[in-house]
């Protein structure tokens, strides 16, 4: 019911960017005087204020600016913080991919510079944002090590919140024994209202999950009281809705109200006065009948109900594309294995044929010096070296034709295919011979096409494989596909 609160504490060690007055015309001021380390810093500056107003693609551009000088110029601690700033703009964007990227980088450098305090922030920033996506595994394993270090370096601080931190992951993992323990643990070293407000948040949030709601109400009561010492209205608002929904269920609409008022004040404190339109709202429904409440549950149910049979359509259509897709690619290289062993059979008929006829001018000719030479040891040698012409294989040259023939179930052929489903044989060929490094000389003169028809057929390929107007060779290409 309440369980998200609990993630605001996975969060704690991440800096909070305070919104700076930064001027955009310092930078020209900066570029003007080639001043590029201050430069670099005014970009930092705006893209942290672009974060906090939520205008992320501003914030990229400024901070990959101020990484790339940074990264250049060595400044590593500055390098460190922009790397954060990405990880957490790119996490907020749901980019995931990148945002863990940044965090890995931001933990190596602070392996690389020895900075335990750092690497701990990094720790803790990589374990939520594994808690983020729900690999609860990674996000204890990251915590154990943060608190690993922090116990080294004696930072009680620090630890008091990596203690809050896994009893907020083991919590979530079921784990309620193991959550509470490091909640002890944490209990000596509170040392602010933040700290004392995270503790029993989490112990409300330990309870919930237990089902032992007196005590979660207990433990919310605990934080809210702790968290009105100082400037955290947004998680007194969670708070005190967390109450009012409770004290709304157990129909002691006094106290709920009490709690919608107690939102209300700090609505009115923070200057939101548009937020008093959502207390009364709140306050009628708090008032609606049972039969309303019963209403609204079937609608939901009935929502429900036309949800699941839309996936279930769903994910049956996107199975049945799936073997479609697959059968036709199945099929597309049968056709493919069927067409590449009848041009193998035509190349080996006309290779055989021009062996032939290189055989037969060649004992002809032996045929006429036999008739002219004048001992029978000479003609005897002649006749020998007849027969075993006639009785040669040339199998060596088909081998060597046949190792540039496609191999249909080579891992390289199945992933070009993959990506490429209609390259033609001779293409798929083509493919072959120039990941071999081979040279338009050497491929002409195994297909016997002319070195022009060779570079024709490369250009194509080019068009087909995406690399028109590309630098890349086709050769760099494909190595991706071996």
């Amino acid at each position: 019911m309440y369980d998200c609160l609990s993630v605001i504490l996975l969060f704690a060690i991440k800096p909070a960017y305070a919104v700076a007055e930064v001027d955009t015309r310092a930078l020209e001021i900066y570029h003007a005087a080639s001043d590029g380390y201050h430069e670099a810093l005014t970009e930092y500056g705006l893209a942290k204020l672009y974060l906090k107003k939520g205008q992320y693609h501003k914030t990229l551009r400024y901070a990959n600016k101020a990484v790339s000088f940074f990264e250049d110029s060595g400044h590593t601690s500055e390098m460190m913080e922009c790397y954060q700033l990405l990880g957490i703009v790119y996490e907020t964007c749901r980019d995931y991919e990148k945002s863990d990227e940044y965090y890995l980088s931001y933990v190596k450098a602070a392996r690389i510079a020895n900075d335990s305090v750092r690497l701990v922030t990094g720790l803790n920033n990589i374990a939520a944002f594994a808690s983020s996506i729900g690999d609860t595994a990674k996000t204890i394993r990251l915590l154990m090590e943060s608190i690993a270090l922090s116990e080294s370096a004696g930072d009680s601080a620090q630890l008091c919140q990596l203690y809050i931190n896994a009893a907020a992951a083991y919590t979530q993992a079921g784990r309620y024994d193991e959550a509470e323990k490091y909640l002890l643990y944490a209990r000596p070293l509170l040392s602010n209202i933040e700290r004392c407000g995270h503790f029993w948040l989490q112990y409300a949030t330990l309870y919930n999950r237990k089902g032992d709601e007196d005590s979660a109400v207990m433990a919310l009561k605990n934080a809210a009281s702790y968290y009105s010492q100082g400037e955290f209205d947004l998680i007194l608002e969670a708070i005190y809705a967390t109450l009012n929904e409770i004290y709304r269920d157990r129909g002691d609409t006094v106290t709920a109200y009490r709690y919608m008022s107690a939102m209300y004040d700090i609505y009115h404190k923070s200057g939101r006065e548009d937020m008093l339109i959502e207390l009364f709202k709140e306050q009628n429904e708090i008032e609606l009948s049972r039969e309303r409440e019963q209403m609204e549950l079937d609608r939901s149910r009935q929502k429900m109900t036309v949800l699941s049979v839309v996936f279930v359509i769903i994910a049956v259509t996107l199975s049945v594309a799936l073997i479609l897709r697959k059968r036709a690619f199945e099929i597309k290289k049968k056709e493919l294995q069927i067409e590449n062993d009848r041009e193998i059979s035509e190349v080996k008929k006309n290779q055989q044929f021009r062996t032939d006829m290189i055989l037969r001018g060649a004992i002809e000719k032996l045929q006429e010096l036999s008739v002219e030479a004048k001992t029978s040891a000479v003609r005897a040698r002649i006749n020998a070296i007849i027969g075993e012409l006639r009785n040669s294989k040339d199998e060596d040259s088909w081998k060597e034709v046949e190792q540039y023939v496609p191999e249909f179930n080579s891992a390289f052929f199945k992933n070009l295919i993959k990506d490429f489903p209609d390259l033609t044989v001779n293409e798929s060929r083509l493919c072959v011979f120039l990941n071999r490094n081979l040279s338009t000389k050497q491929i002409s003169e195994i297909t016997r096409q002319s070195p022009e028809s060779i570079n024709v057929a490369r250009t194509r390929l080019r068009k087909k494989l995406g690399l028109t107007g590309s630098d890349m060779s086709i050769q760099e290409f494909l190595r991706k596909y071996d």
